[in-house]
């Protein structure tokens, strides 16, 4: 058969290694494996028309994704985050999304059992496509189609996004490209980790070449889109990771350089910033704005084959409220009660302690506190609660103020809590009806421009130097979230530690220490060498005679080898180290130079 006749399934050619794999795809006789209806020769493809059709067939699988399996990922990430509840009918309803939430091993039971052997089938689908695209534009000249490098870019684009969902999703998967064989055996297990991370860089980094700065067609990936998301990727790549434990290992700082580097070639763009109202992120008359870099093109009532209701938000189709709401179907998605806490501001800021000692403490209508405790305002745009407009809805009635637990469907286990940002308002004429299915035509950003700033600010942390008259008021302002963060002794901080009033990061010793074995140290979280040690020693004059220094040391080390004296002093946060008088002597030396260069760098001078 020619090879435009049929398109392989890539689920038939995938060997996995049982024991690196929590997922298996399709087998050879599974749903995928289908009769073509028809062939197309090569000439019919390689037209310009349909090498056009096939690029564009390979973005629709970007909007054809289901509530089942969503490219807006409420389920993998809101709901095995913890930021949300399954919600709908108890724990059955849509009973995998229930088992995210409990964190259980997911057996794989098919396709149509499964949602997270849905999304891997779906996701090869999608580089199905685009493989196929590449595989039929590559052989043609840029003279017989001319839009042939910013096609091909565009796919390379395309393939990144869909291989990031899947390393992020599973790890380790097998990597298909459009030069790999039909009949290849390809295993989840012939990339590592981090191997597959700098391929799907690769892919992002083919599409930054080929790219135009600006697109004619709105939904069409450019230069900056692919700028955006090759930056998120170097992000995740940067922290190396132990594959058995998956510890951060090391931080690979020139991957966060290229961060900060992609995100300042976005800004100074022109093209993208923050919009003026913050809630025109999300409404769809606002699609395609100042701050969207790339989105899923949605629509309603485009007579397709998905029905009346076109190619709408079927990812969003269980979210909507129930009961005298307006809407009746399907009540999932339930904002949790520490999401809704972590709003919660202190002096302008957030704050560690958010959900303070007990249920009234929480942030909600019962506790009468929406109007007395200081929030961030972002929240209104996220979660709708009970006595709240739901949607920035300005009509009368039921259907626009949050009616408690009459909008909920099971509130007992689940709360009345609504995310919002993924729909739209009942009056809204971007709504639409599919079946028992509410679903608008409000695209799906995948990158905003917010998020290409959080990329850059999570890649180069600038920390402001505050003074302070001691540790004690310092930390005190640390516990109180007033400072983010400070460098101290560990006899100053480990009982707070202990207490969990202090989260630590990291240790500033050359290497870990055994009161807390666990932490990584920061030479191992991406600065080599960084050394920075508080230490204790005894010293004597000058000129004291050597027998008597040596029996000082003698003495020093017996009390110091003494189980008792070695506990009390493990518990003041004191790492017994020890050493002879010459070792002593040659560290002291070594220290002077390092800490005076670090002092005449800084400016420090005397007060």
């Amino acid at each position: 058969m020619n090879a435009f006749a049929q398109v392989k399934t890539l689920g038939s050619h995938l060997l996995l290694a049982a024991a690196a794999c929590v997922l298996a795809a399709c087998s050879g006789g599974g749903s995928l494996d289908q009769t073509p209806h028809g062939a197309l020769s090569p000439g019919q493809v390689t037209t310009p028309a349909n090498l056009d059709g096939l690029v564009t067939a390979a973005y629709s699988w970007l909007g054809n994704d289901h509530y089942t399996d969503p490219n807006f990922f409420w389920p993998t990430g809101n709901i095995r985050g913890g930021d949300a509840h399954k919600g709908g009918n108890g724990p059955g309803d849509v009973y995998y999304y229930h088992a995210l939430t409990m964190y259980n091993l997911i057996t794989p039971q098919g396709v149509d059992i499964n949602s997270a052997n849905r999304y891997w089938v779906r996701w090869y689908d999608g580089v199905s496509r685009v493989n196929t695209a590449l595989a039929a534009i590559n052989p043609i000249s840029t003279s017989d189609y001319p839009a042939k490098d910013g096609r091909v870019g565009e796919l390379h684009f395309l393939r990144g996004a869909l291989y990031f969902w899947l390393k992020i999703h599973f790890d380790r998967v097998p990597y298909v490209d459009e030069t790999t064989a039909p009949t290849a055996v390809v295993s989840n297990t012939a990339q590592t980790s981090q191997q597959l991370w700098d391929t799907i860089i690769a892919d992002f980094r083919a599409a930054v070449a080929s790219l135009p700065a600006t697109q004619s067609q709105v939904g069409r990936a450019n230069r900056y889109a692919a700028e955006a998301y090759l930056a998120k990727t170097l992000l995740y790549a940067a922290y190396v990771q132990d594959p058995a434990t998956h510890a951060v290992t090391s931080i690979d700082q020139a991957k966060l350089a290229e961060v900060i580097s992609l995100a300042t070639d976005i800004e100074n763009s022109g093209q993208y910033g923050l919009v003026a109202d913050y809630a025109q992120n999300f409404l769809p008359e606002n699609d395609n704005n100042f701050e969207s870099i790339f989105a899923i093109q949605r629509s309603v009532n485009d007579v397709s084959a998905q029905g009346n209701g076109g190619r709408g938000t079927f990812s969003s189709a269980l979210n909507y409220p129930v009961g005298n709401s307006g809407f009746g179907c399907c009540g999932f998605h339930i904002p949790s009660q520490d999401f809704i806490n972590n709003f919660k501001t202190l002096n302008g800021l957030p704050f560690d302690s958010y959900n303070g000692t007990g249920p009234a403490n929480d942030y909600s209508l019962a506790n009468g506190n929406l109007t007395t405790q200081p929030i961030d305002p972002r929240l209104d745009h996220s979660v709708v609660m009970e006595g709240k407009p739901f949607k920035y809805c300005t009509i009368a009635g039921p259907t626009c103020v949050h009616d408690g637990i009459n909008w909920a469907r099971d509130p007992t286990t689940y709360g009345s809590t609504i995310g919002e940002k993924d729909l739209v308002a009942r009056d809204s004429p971007f709504l639409a009806l599919n079946g028992p299915f509410f679903i608008s035509a409000m695209n799906t950003v995948l990158i905003r421009f917010a998020d290409v700033e959080l990329f850059k600010a999570e890649a180069h942390v600038d920390i402001v130097a505050v003074s302070y008259k001691g540790a004690a008021p310092a930390l005190q302002d640390v516990i109180a979230g007033h400072v983010q963060l400070m460098f101290a002794t560990s006899a100053s901080v480990i009982g707070h530690i202990k207490a969990g009033t202090l989260r630590p990061l990291a240790v500033t010793t050359i290497k870990r220490t055994s009161l807390m074995p666990e932490l990584a140290t920061v030479a191992e979280l991406g600065l080599p060498g960084f050394d920075a040690t508080t230490w204790h020693g005894l010293v004597a004059p000058a000129g004291t005679p050597k027998d008597v220094v040596e029996t000082l040391h003698a003495a020093t080390v017996k009390a110091l080898a003494d189980p008792d004296t070695r506990r009390a002093l493990a518990d003041l946060g004191v790492e017994i180290v020890g050493g002879s008088p010459a070792e002593f002597s040659a560290y002291i030396a070594s220290e002077i130079p390092k800490w005076t260069a670090v002092v005449k760098a800084s400016g420090a001078q005397l007060d």
